[in-house]
């Protein structure tokens, strides 16, 4: 049992489901990030956001590795509400591609 007195199986996230309810989210400047935003992302699937400067692709992530709180909603991963998994645990059971323009550095020969 972690510290939040939520008990998670040993092998959890075992599928990888990522529901997000009805998230809102500001940041401390007080601009909205995020308006009840609702989407299922299925196990196995791949999925791309795309969008213009501003639009919260990056609030997205914020809010799934808790980096910002969300005001209000839920996500979920595989059925448990994020909000009370330890960070570590959360943060350890994702995979990010970062938005870096290039993969390597360096010439080719």
């Amino acid at each position: 049992m972690n510290e939040e007195g939520v008990e998670l199986p040993e092998n959890w996230p075992e599928q990888g489901r990522i529901e997000f309810k009805n998230v809102s989210m500001s940041y401390n400047n007080g601009k909205e990030a995020l308006t009840k935003v609702s989407f299922v992302m299925e196990p196995g699937k791949k999925m791309g956001f795309l969008g213009h400067t501003g639009a919260g692709k990056t609030s997205l992530l914020n809010a799934l590795f808790r980096l910002e709180p969300i005001n209000e909603g839920q996500i979920l991963l595989d059925g448990i509400d994020i909000a009370v998994v330890p960070l570590t645990r959360l943060r350890k059971s994702f995979g990010i591609i970062p938005q870096t323009p290039f993969i390597f550095d360096g010439t080719l020969r």
